[in-house]
This record gives C-alpha cells, sequence and structure tokens, in this order.
C-alpha cells in the first residue's frame, strides 16, 4: 500500500515538472516570438548568444556585418569582436549588470571594420542564461559629430578673428560670451565683462534709452532689431551699427539674444562727405549751384520779402590762369570767397554759380540794403591784392519785392545787371591790371624802369629810320615796356639767381615769351603786342625760341627788339655778369649778325650808335 502512494507522489511530481517545463519552453517561445517581431522594426542588429555561439539575430544584425543569415548562425561571436576585452566581457556576462560600450571595432565579411554602439545583456531562462547583444552602426553619427566639432572649431576661429563686435547676452542684458574684438575696441578684458550688465558697463547714460529700446523691440516677434550707436573711445566719436537676434527655445522663450556690431565711421564719414560734395563746390567750399536753386524755390515764400539777388563776376581771372597758371586762379576764387563769406549774414547764402561767378540770396532784404553789401565787398577786395592784381568783383542785384514777380526773372536781371558794369569797369580794370603787372615785372625781375625807357627810346628811333607807321611806332613803344611780362610768372630765385642757370632753370626761364603772349591775349588792350612778346627771343638762324622761326618769318618788331635788348643787356650790369663797354657791345652785336639778330637792324643799330 505503502509502496503504491510513493509512486503515485512520484507520478504526481514528474507531472508537476513536466508542466513547469512546458511553461518555461511557452515562455520562451513567447519571449523569441517579441524578439522576431522587435527585430524587424529597428536599425539595430540584435543578436541571441548561447556560451558565445550565436543562436538567433535579426536580418540587420548579418547586414551590418556584411552576411547573410545563414551564414552567422552557429558562428562564434568571438569571430567578429576585435577587442579582446569585449570578448572578456561576453564571455564572463553577468546578467545583473548590462555593459553598454559607445564604440567599439567588429569585423565585416569584407574584412572592413564596423563602428558600432555595443550592449550587453544576459537573460536566464530557467537554469540557463542566454546573452543579447545589441549593436548599432555609429559611423554616420560619428562623421555628423565630427562635423559638428570641425563647425565649432571653425565658428570660433571665425568668431575670434573676426573684426566686427560680437556679443552674447541674457534676456536681461548680461553679457555670457563676447569676443575678442568687442573687448578689443572698448578696452575691455572678458573678466570685466562675462555676469555684468550690458547698461552698467558698456552703454553711456546718454544712449541708454535709444540702446534699450532697439534692445526690448529685440525681444518682440520677429525677434530682430538693427540699430546706431553713437560712442567715445580714446576721445573720439565712433558709429556702430548693432544687428541683434533674439534665439528661442523649445519654448518660443528668449534664451540669449546675439548682437553683432560693425564700425561704421569710416562710412558715415564718406556719407557726409558725399553729401557735402553734392551740395558744395569742392574749390571754394561754398554751395554749389544744384543747393542753390534748391535753397532758391524754399525761399522763394512771401515771407522771406523783399528777396534780393546778387551775382558776381570774378574779374581777370583768365588773365591770371594764363600767366600764372590754374593754380594761381584757383587761389584768386578761394581769396574772393574769403571776402564774400566776411561780408554776408549767418542767414544769407552764397554759391558758386558758374566758373568765375558767384550768386547770393539775401532774404528779408531790401535792393538798398543789398547794394550797401555790395560796396562792403568792393570795398575790401580793392584793399587785398593776389599775385599783385587787385581783386575786383563786378556786381549786379535784383529784389523781388511781392510774390507776383517771378523768382527767375529776377535772377536774369542780376545777370543782366552785372554784365552792364562789367563792361563799364572793363577799360580802367584793364589798365590798373596792366600797370600792376608792369610793377611787377619792375619788382622781380632786372627789367627795371630804366631799361625799359632805354629800349623804349632806341627801337623808336630803329623804327623811325625803317619808316614804320604810327601805329606800329605805338606798338613798338608798348611791346618795348612789356616785352618780358611772361617773366613775372617766373620763380624769384631764377630770375635773381647769382652765375648761370642750370639746365632746368634754363627751360623754366624760355616759357616765359609763352606765358607773355598768354597774358597779353587775354587782355584787347595788349593782344595787338601778344605775337611780337611770343617771338622776341627767336633767332635770325633759326635756332631761337619757342618756335625756332627763322628769317624774315620772324615779326619786324620782335626782330628790333631782339637787337636793341641785347645791347642793353650787354652794356649795363646784372647780379650775374658785368657790363660791357659800349664798342664791345657793339662789336658783339656785329659778330651775331646773321646769326642771332636780322642783318639789316644790326646794321642800323651800328649806325645809329656812331652819332
Amino acid at each position: 500500500m505503502e509502496i503504491t502512494i510513493n509512486k503515485i507522489n512520484k507520478a504526481n511530481d514528474s507531472r508537476v515538472e513536466l508542466e513547469k517545463i512546458k511553461k518555461l519552453k511557452k515562455k520562451y517561445l513567447d519571449t523569441l516570438k517579441k524578439y522576431i517581431i522587435a527585430t524587424r522594426i529597428t536599425e539595430e542588429g540584435i543578436a541571441i548568444l548561447k556560451k558565445e555561439i550565436i543562436l538567433e539575430a535579426n536580418k540587420q544584425f548579418a547586414n551590418l556585418l556584411g552576411y547573410k543569415m545563414k551564414e552567422i548562425l552557429g558562428i562564434n561571436i568571438g569571430k567578429y569582436i576585435e577587442s579582446k576585452m569585449v570578448k572578456r566581457l561576453i564571455k564572463n556576462a553577468n546578467f545583473e549588470i548590462p555593459v553598454i560600450l559607445p564604440k567599439i571595432l567588429m569585423l565585416k565579411k569584407d574584412g572592413s571594420f564596423l563602428k558600432c554602439s555595443f550592449k550587453l545583456v544576459s537573460i536566464k531562462l530557467g537554469n540557463k542564461i542566454y546573452n543579447c547583444i545589441v549593436i548599432k552602426d555609429i559611423s554616420k553619427e560619428e562623421k555628423i559629430q565630427n562635423q559638428l566639432k570641425h563647425n565649432q572649431e571653425k565658428y570660433k576661429i571665425i568668431v575670434e578673428n573676426q573684426t566686427d563686435l560680437i556679443d552674447e547676452v541674457d534676456p536681461y542684458g548680461n553679457f555670457l560670451f563676447v569676443s575678442p574684438s568687442y573687448c578689443k575696441f572698448y578696452n575691455k578684458n572678458e573678466e570685466e565683462l562675462i555676469g555684468r550688465n550690458l547698461f552698467d558697463v558698456i552703454i553711456n547714460p546718454k544712449s541708454r534709452a535709444s540702446v534699450k529700446k532697439s534692445f526690448e523691440e529685440c525681444k518682440k516677434p520677429p525677434y530682430f532689431s538693427c540699430s546706431e550707436q553713437e560712442v567715445m573711445i580714446n576721445n573720439e566719436k565712433r558709429v556702430i551699427q548693432w544687428i541683434n537676434k533674439a534665439v528661442l527655445d523649445n519654448k518660443n522663450k528668449i534664451n540669449y539674444i546675439i548682437g553683432v556690431g560693425r564700425n561704421i565711421t569710416e562710412i558715415k564719414k564718406s556719407e557726409e562727405k558725399i553729401k557735402y560734395l553734392s551740395f558744395h563746390d569742392k574749390l571754394t567750399g561754398v554751395y554749389n549751384r544744384a543747393f542753390f536753386e534748391e535753397e532758391l524755390a524754399r525761399l522763394d515764400t512771401e515771407r522771406q520779402l523783399p528777396l534780393s539777388i546778387v551775382m558776381g563776376d570774378v574779374n581777370s581771372l583768365k588773365l591770371i590762369n594764363d600767366a600764372f597758371g590754374h593754380e594761381r586762379g584757383d587761389e584768386l576764387l578761394k581769396k574772393c570767397v574769403e571776402i564774400l563769406n566776411s561780408c554776408i549774414r549767418k542767414d544769407d547764402i552764397i554759391a558758386r554759380w558758374g566758373g568765375d561767378e558767384f550768386a547770393i540770396i539775401l532774404p528779408r532784404t531790401t535792393n538798398q540794403t543789398a547794394k550797401k553789401l555790395v560796396d562792403r565787398i568792393t570795398k575790401k577786395g580793392r584793399e587785398i591784392k593776389k599775385s599783385n592784381i587787385p581783386i575786383s568783383i563786378s556786381f549786379g542785384v535784383s529784389t523781388k519785392t511781392n510774390s507776383s514777380q517771378n523768382i527767375k526773372e529776377k535772377i536774369n536781371k542780376a545777370e543782366d545787371s552785372m554784365y552792364k558794369r562789367k563792361l563799364s569797369e572793363r577799360k580802367s580794370l584793364r589798365s590798373s591790371i596792366i600797370s600792376s603787372l608792369e610793377r611787377t615785372l619792375f619788382e622781380k625781375s632786372h627789367e627795371t624802369e630804366e631799361h625799359c625807357n632805354r629800349i623804349e627810346k632806341v627801337a623808336t628811333k630803329i623804327g623811325e629810320i625803317l619808316k614804320l607807321p604810327v601805329g606800329k611806332i605805338n606798338d613798338l613803344i608798348i611791346f618795348s615796356r612789356l616785352h618780358d611780362i611772361g617773366k613775372v610768372a617766373i620763380p624769384d630765385y631764377i630770375l635773381t639767381k647769382k652765375g648761370k642757370l642750370d639746365e632746368k632753370e634754363w627751360a623754366i626761364i624760355k616759357k616765359h615769351p609763352e606765358i607773355g603772349y598768354n597774358i597779353c591775349e587775354a587782355s584787347p588792350q595788349l593782344i595787338h603786342i601778344a605775337e611780337y612778346v611770343l617771338y622776341h627771343h627767336e633767332r635770325w638762324d633759326g635756332k631761337g625760341y619757342p618756335q625756332g622761326l627763322r628769317g624774315t618769318q620772324i615779326p619786324l618788331l620782335s626782330r628790333i627788339l631782339s637787337v636793341v635788348d641785347a645791347f642793353d643787356v650787354m652794356t649795363h650790369s646784372r647780379s650775374y655778369k658785368k657790363p660791357l663797354c659800349r664798342i664791345e657791345a657793339l662789336e658783339e652785336i656785329s659778330k651775331c649778325s646773321g646769326t642771332f639778330f636780322d642783318p639789316k637792324i644790326v646794321e642800323i643799330m651800328l649806325s645809329i650808335s656812331k652819332i
């Protein structure tokens, strides 16, 4: 009975054990099913190991290593793992402690290596332990990370070497970052700025309100602002253009604000210069005609009446340009502007109307007051000379007294009046200019008044012997006195030099006939002797200057003066030579007959000297 009971108990125990095994097997199969499902939807490679042998694996695991599924099942995992340490971890795996490695190398079928992350988890099913490894290709991620790292380094280099000012502040204006260029510009170091507030350490109290406004604008959509800020650096004003951009977090809250500042001081100066040049005359600095016309349109209102217009034309500008060069002519114009500016009022507007013309707008000014201004300018001009020539401006005045009158007609009337005045003043002015030039010549060269008087006397005698008409005799008299007028434009150091001139100095001296010609051409009173002045240093044999004329190609009056001038220079002392006696000079003149001088004129000169 007892034996029977024991048999029954043993049979029951066997059934219970069998049930347990069935349940474990079912649980294992369920786990495998879940594993298989999981492996189909993941990019990770998964493999189940038993004692380092691959029992199961998903397709991704095989693909990552370059194999087909049937090629890896039943293979020792150590075949694919390069690291001995990883092999030991798999061999000694503990199901209680998972292993996670961010990067290992696994050998692929083609001999290359797969960079992958590695996870090892041990699973206990009944009395058996299985290892599950999970691998993931990290080569792309690593490439992206390397690129990000490279970009960060490149960004750092760009920022650190950027000439623009770069800062990063929190929403309250506290510094989080400043570029080296920012520190250098404000003469601050990083320690002085990081953690401090922008408005406390950088912003000038005078600029605080405008900067604060731009800063607050940046906190509202579109989270961007642009502004200009004036700062004083080393006692010099600088203009910085700031562009601020707020950076939002994933909740659309402002994380920080990045500012980029550019020093636009020189750009602003250039803009101001362009603006200045667009409304001002480059040479004299007064307004130009375009600005004058704009202002005239603005001031042409009843409130500004009576509105007077003054037109002025600078006399003798062409003469100075021809005699002394355009540089000296420019100096004359600048001097005229000085005089005009010294006489006009603060609200009056002066502009360069043309080459040698100026225009003045006189708001709320009667015609009588405008004429008094003209008289004041004229008087001041007489007291000042430029290149020993009196400064003279011919003026015309016109006044608009009621709104029905046309302002353009008033300008035309002022111009007409100016030209009439210029014509009436021309004769006396030119006489004054010629006298001034003659005095200048006597002051700065060896051409003394006595020298001119002697030449005039002898040349006139020769002219009479040649039975020249009265008109030609008169030309000869003026020509004798002004033949060297071109020397007024020759530097003093050359004219008064003791000893011989060098090649360069001689070349400058030889320009005086052409300069003299230009002076005479510019004056109707002297135009009739211009050609004689030009050729008075030509030689009979064609070796003279400036054009190398020969024989009778040279005007008769020029040939006469050439002989008379040479004789007078020989017989009177100069700083660079001693005088010859009368006989020696005549002998020298005789020797040069047919080379330097017209033989006929030499013959007359010798006959006169014997008397």
